[in-house]
């Protein structure tokens, strides 16, 4: 198991982490929740890409990799966390048809065709590097409302999974919680 995440709840950062239920064993409820789950997202990618999900993952792939340099940098993150947000050409990473493929299992020729049709409808642009996502693509109402939608899909799925007992909130133990300083009055 990885590293505990840090929580962000309330404005009040915690540690712990999800873990499966002590002797829950994987289920068919939860396959069927999850399969679910994937399918709802599914349905809003296509309706992102024209009913394209292969031009989805293609869209996708070059939105992840245009910013993921940067995804970490506390300085991006507080001024691009937001996606409304608009980021311009010049601050995504350009990604080529070769990185696609390999990053997506598909073969070369099928990412670049995919990407020239992604340009041509208006959701790629291409640069010298190769092709990001066309500022303002993400911030339109109808991606934005998606964006909310799977969001809301999201929370969903995962509060379910505690609510049917398929996972549980693992606080970590008390020698790695933070010191808490005790205010006198």
């Amino acid at each position: 198991m990885g590293k505990p995440a840090t929580v962000v709840k309330g404005g009040s950062r915690r540690r712990g982490h999800a873990d499966f239920a002590k002797g829950t064993p994987p289920s068919r409820i939860f396959v069927t929740t999850l399969v679910n789950f994937l399918h709802r997202i599914d349905e809003l990618r296509r309706s992102a890409y024209d009913g394209d999900l292969d031009l989805a993952v293609v869209g996708e792939a070059v939105g992840l990799n245009g910013s993921e340099p940067m995804r970490r940098d506390s300085k991006f993150q507080e001024e691009f966390g937001d996606y409304r947000v608009m980021l311009g050409v010049e601050g995504q990473q350009p990604t080529n048809a070769m990185s696609v493929a390999a990053a997506i299992g598909i073969p070369r020729e099928t990412a670049r065709r995919k990407l020239k049709l992604l340009e041509q409808r208006g959701m790629l642009v291409k640069t010298e590097g190769g092709y990001v996502l066309k500022p303002g693509f993400i911030q339109s109402p109808k991606n934005l409302a998606l964006a909310d939608r799977a969001m809301r899909e999201t929370v969903q799925f995962i509060n379910a999974c505690f609510s049917q007992g398929f996972v549980d909130w693992v606080e970590p133990p008390a020698s790695q919680m933070p010191e808490r300083r005790s205010r006198k009055g």
